[in-house]
């Protein structure tokens, strides 16, 4: 494998995280609750923190997928299984059935039938993080609700980051570094962009409208691309087409 084909994978796994709206959601909560006292450079501080938090989370979850799959022998157990995937495509097999289930789930449920931006979250969940958010007025607190807005999102974030490991784990250690950065380059983005549109004056109720409006758009593009990744790691690195 290249590097090339890494750098493309990554990237592209990193930009599906990224369409995910759990971090963005608490993201905009702590904006409305924040703003709403009027403290700017407190709001600067608390918004740098949350994201800084799910960086965080997102780098040390990723290695941790990484070294789980470095440490299992997952080919030899797929192989056992399903003797037609070879045991070093006993990782990425596993990785396109979880992002094919993903995806079709992400399609499905990941938004609620309703006008609004409601995800998949368990209401008790959602209320939590929201009430989270409202009441969160330290750095501190800050960086702990982006920790669980990571955890928060692992049901569907899981099949992107073993894929990545799956990746990683056949290159040297420099380039499991570069998936690394990469992907939590990628899964963050928005929520940086988001950060200088309301510092350069968006308001969170314009920002709020749009999520609602391409509500569609970002439920199809995360559904299909993890299905079209899946299959693309299925055809590639598993059947050897």
């Amino acid at each position: 494998m290249n590097v090339f084909m890494l750098v493309s994978v990554v990237l592209m796994a990193g930009l599906i995280n990224a369409s995910f709206q759990v971090a963005p959601g608490i993201l905009l909560l702590l904006y409305h609750s924040s703003l709403g006292c009027n403290i700017t450079g407190k709001t600067r501080a608390l918004a740098s923190s949350y994201i800084s938090g799910v960086a965080y989370m997102l780098l040390l979850t990723l290695a941790a997928v990484i070294l789980l799959v470095l440490g299992a022998n997952l080919g030899v157990l797929i192989h056992s299984l399903v003797p037609a995937v070879s045991v070093s495509s006993g990782n990425f097999f596993v990785s396109a059935i979880l992002l094919l289930l993903t995806g079709v789930v992400a399609l499905i449920l990941y938004y609620r039938p309703s006008r609004s931006t409601e995800l998949w979250l368990a209401r008790p969940v959602a209320r939590f993080l929201a009430r989270r958010a409202e009441l969160t007025n330290s750095n501190t607190e800050a960086f702990s609700l982006g920790l669980m807005s990571v955890v928060g999102e692992l049901p569907f974030s899981f099949a992107l980051m073993a894929t990545v490991a799956s990746f990683s784990a056949t290159l040297p250690l420099g380039y499991i570094c570069l998936s690394l950065a990469l992907f939590t380059i990628a899964s963050i983005l928005p929520l940086v962009l988001l950060r200088a549109f309301i510092r350069r004056g968006k308001s969170v109720i314009d920002i709020q409208r749009w999520r609602v409006k391409e509500k569609t758009f970002l439920k199809y593009f995360s559904g299909i691309a993890l299905i079209s990744l899946g299959l693309f790691v299925l055809a590639f690195f598993v059947l050897g087409v």
